[in-house]
Parts: C-alpha cells; sequence; structure tokens
C-alpha cells in the first residue's frame, strides 16, 4: 500500500504509512471512552451506529467472541 513497487518503502511512504497509523490510533482512541486500551461491546456497538450500521447487541457480542 505504501511500498515503491519495488518491495521497499521510501521516506515518503514511510511518511504516509505513519500518517496512515496514527489516524487508526486516533480513532481507536475516540471510541475507547473508558481508556481502558480495550473496545468493549458497547464502545463497539456506538463505533458501528456511528458509521451507520445498526447491529443488534447479541450480534455485537457474537462478532467480539470471534
Amino acid at each position: 500500500m505504501f511500498d515503491n513497487g519495488a518491495g521497499s518503502i521510501d521516506i515518503a511512504g514511510f511518511g504516509q504509512l505513519y500518517t496512515y497509523v496514527n489516524q487508526w490510533l486516533n480513532t481507536f482512541r475516540g471510541y475507547n471512552k473508558s481508556n481502558s486500551g480495550f473496545i468493549n461491546s458497547g464502545e463497539l456497538g456506538q463505533s458501528l451506529t456511528q458509521m451507520g450500521y445498526r447491529f443488534t447487541p447479541q450480534f455485537i457480542e457474537f462478532l467480539i467472541r470471534k
């Protein structure tokens, strides 16, 4: 995704990768309201709802178990 086509990464690709990882980290932290380092079923359900998905609590528990 960020390599230069030769199976390695240059400084520009590394910068893009760093930004990408930090965006995911910030997203996780935004949904981890308890600051536990884990997303519980309530936090996961809330995050999926904010993304436009509507799942039952039972299905969310199923996702966590899997």
